[in-house]
């Protein structure tokens, strides 16, 4: 096992009070690499441990050097996306003549939902509607005090 087990302990006993005034866990773990680097028993070889993430897999950065350096790197999955964005849907309701009439955020949703099968939440869609308020639909607020968008 260790050589001088007993005397890396206190070693490390009387650190930990200067090591653990660093907030980050990283600084602390470089700390400590530098200062023992230069043991051959502790560090004889590079673990590749530190390069996974708790799931197991690669981080990114690994993935990007393993692509550079010629590795065989193991392929991603690219995502389908079931629905489209915000920007996507509110084109298409304007194209469709969705705002000929007066419609609150909650109609939107509601009609995305029953009509077209996408689930949006509020926040999704509030953004783009406001973007959109400022060039393809106006926007006033009723008696509820909640915004209500209609087609230019």
């Amino acid at each position: 096992m260790l050589k001088d087990f007993e005397s890396l302990k206190r070693q490390l006993t009387e650190l930990a009070g200067v090591i653990n005034t660093f907030k980050s866990e990283a600084v602390q773990i470089k700390i400590i690499d530098l200062l023992f680097q230069n043991d051959p028993i502790l560090f004889s070889q590079k673990s590749h441990e530190a390069e996974l993430l708790p799931d197991g897999k690669r981080s990114r950065q690994v993935e990007k050097r393993n692509q550079k350096n010629g590795k065989k790197v193991r392929e991603t999955k690219k995502s389908n996306r079931s629905r489209p964005g915000p920007s996507t849907i509110l084109n298409r309701l304007l194209e469709q003549g969705f705002f000929k009439k007066k419609k609150t955020l909650g109609d939107i949703i509601d009609y995305c939902s029953s009509k077209m099968a996408y689930k949006y939440k509020p926040n999704e869609l509030s953004g783009s509607l406001a973007r959109f308020a400022r060039n393809k639909l106006d926007r006033e607020k009723n008696a509820d005090r909640q915004y209500e968008y209609i087609q230019k």
